[in-house]
Order: C-alpha cells, then sequence, then structure tokens
C-alpha cells in the first residue's frame, strides 16, 4: 500500500461532488472500469434476454411486448451490485497503487466470490424472490397458490429494495475489507480483549460492520439513495434517448426495430450500473471518512512509515 499514491483527495464531500467526482474517475480509468464491467454484464445479459424468453411467460412477455422493458429493469437491478464487483476491485486496488495489475483484481475477485454471491442472494431475499417468481409461472398465473406467491414475493421484492438503500455498502465491505461472513467464537473472544493486536478483518463479521458501518449514518444514506435512484434513473432515460437521437441522426433506421430498442435499452441500464458502482465506491470511502475518520488514520500510518524509513 503506497499512502504516498492516492487515487482521490481522501475528504468529505457532498453527493454532488461524488457524482462529478464519479465521472471523472470513469474516464481516467475508463479501459479497465468498462472492461471489468463487461466480462460480468455480458453474460448477465445474455441469461436475462433468455429469461424474457422463456416460455412459462406465454405471450404476456417477449423480446417485442413493453413488459420485456421492465422485467429488464428488475433483472438489472438485482443483479447490479454484483457486475459492479470488478470495477469495485479495480478501484479499490488502484486507490493506493499506481499501477495495479488485472491478473491481482481478478484474483482477488475470485478468492472473495463465494462470501458475496452469500451476501447477495442469500443474506438478502433475492432467492427467494426468484423462488416465488418460479411458483407463479408455474401455477400458470392463477389460482390460491399464484395469490400465495405474488404476495410473498412482493413482500421480499421491497424487503430487498429496503435492505439495499438501506445498507448499500455490502459489496465493498466484503471486497475491499475482506471481512468474513462468519468469524469463530474463540476469535471473536480475544478480539474483545485484545483488540488492537487482532487483524480487524479477522476479527469482526460482515452482519456486525454492516451494522456499525451503516447504523449512524442512516438517515445521509437513504436519502443518498432515493437521491442516486432519481439520477440514475434519469440517467437511463438519458442514454436511450441519446442511442434513439443518434440513430435518427446517422440513418441508421434502427428505432423501428424492436430487437434493436431493446438493445438500446439494456445499454442504457448497463450503462447506469457502471455508473452507480464507481458513485457506491466513492460514498462508501466518505462515509468512512466521516464515521470513522479514515483521512486522519491514513495521515497518520503515512507520516510513521516516512518516520519508519528515516
Amino acid at each position: 500500500m503506497n499512502l504516498n499514491h492516492i487515487l482521490v483527495p481522501i475528504r468529505v464531500r457532498d453527493f454532488a461532488a461524488i457524482c462529478d467526482l464519479s465521472l471523472r474517475l470513469l474516464r481516467h480509468h475508463s479501459v479497465p472500469l468498462v472492461a471489468g464491467l463487461l466480462v460480468v454484464a455480458v453474460p448477465l445479459a445474455v441469461f436475462n434476454w433468455w429469461v424474457c424468453q422463456l416460455p412459462v411467460w406465454g405471450h404476456s412477455v417477449g423480446m417485442e411486448n413493453p413488459a420485456a422493458g421492465i422485467l429488464q429493469v428488475g433483472l438489472v437491478y438485482l443483479e447490479s451490485q454484483l457486475a459492479s464487483a470488478p470495477m469495485t476491485v479495480w478501484l479499490g486496488r488502484a486507490m493506493f497503487r499506481q499501477k495495479p495489475t488485472v491478473r491481482n483484481a481478478l484474483g482477488d475477485l475470485w478468492n472473495r466470490l463465494g462470501h458475496v454471491l452469500y451476501v447477495q442472494l442469500v443474506c438478502r431475499p433475492t432467492l427467494l424472490v426468484v423462488a416465488c417468481v418460479w411458483m407463479m409461472t408455474a401455477s400458470g398465473f392463477k389460482g390460491e397458490f399464484w395469490g400465495t406467491a405474488a404476495f410473498f414475493g412482493s413482500l421480499a421484492l421491497l424487503c430487498t429494495v429496503l435492505i439495499r438503500m438501506a445498507r448499500p455498502y455490502s459489496v465493498e465491505i466484503m471486497l475491499l475489507e475482506r471481512t468474513p461472513v462468519r468469524v469463530p467464537a474463540d476469535v471473536a473472544v480475544r478480539s474483545a480483549r485484545h483488540a488492537a493486536a487482532v487483524d480487524p478483518g479477522s476479527r469482526v463479521s460482515y452482519s456486525r460492520r454492516s451494522k456499525n458501518l451503516h447504523t449512524f449514518a442512516s438517515n445521509m444514506i437513504l436519502g443518498r439513495s432515493m437521491a442516486g435512484a432519481v439520477i440514475l434513473g434519469a440517467l437511463t432515460l438519458s442514454v436511450y434517448a441519446m442511442l434513439m437521437f443518434l440513430d435518427q441522426t446517422l440513418g441508421l433506421g434502427l428505432g423501428g426495430n424492436t430487437w434493436a430498442r431493446q438493445l438500446f435499452w439494456v445499454v442504457a441500464l448497463w450503462t447506469t450500473v457502471g455508473v452507480s458502482g464507481v458513485i457506491r465506491f466513492l460514498s462508501y470511502i466518505d462515509l468512512r471518512v466521516r464515521q470513522e475518520g479514515w483521512d486522519a488514520e491514513l495521515k497518520l500510518r503515512a507520516e510513521a512509515a516516512k518516520l519508519a524509513v528515516t
């Protein structure tokens, strides 16, 4: 870790400054960030297309129906934090390194992928939403069984949205702090007695770390989540409108094709996912500065490193 080289100045910022800084980071690190997003986004986009074509939807959903666009929004929303994980790993490595390597970044992601999947799919009721949708399709969208599945599926989806809005930095905690999902009891007891002598990443479980990080700034986090939803929604519509405008301006004539319009919509959605991943990373850094005085800690560590050399 090179404390003399920091990707961005670590200080308190408001949400508007974070959004502006995220666009600058996307410009300076465009190649690795876009490549990292595409590595996950392309397979997920193909999977989403396959889901829209499943015969269980009958004739209500298909690429020729506007309902496919709504289904795409829901799928991309559930996948967005997982899809931005490579970007988070790269930004975390670039934070204190001038030249992070792709191999090391992919290694970090691979080592923590199981933990991230567990948190995203199990700790948050994402799998329950998928199971309820499957039961709805299996019942043919009729009967009492369909009504029960629809009720619990809607409730699980609402819980997923609320949890993401209240605790949005799960990927950052798992990938950057390398927090374990569970901590053995003996380690927890030792860390309680000798907190200063034990590695922070091994003495705090994910649930405890997430609670400590999010609880005391819950109002600010919720406000930023709602503001971010509005901004990212407007960004999605803007990118889609821009693609349609370019199609008309260049005379390509793709706007009249259903598949082309769906492709434009998918590109707009995943573009928003990439921007949201950088905004979330910077918001996580800002929260640690506000709550833990991380900027002061890094300055002290840098000075200590200088003294150790001299």
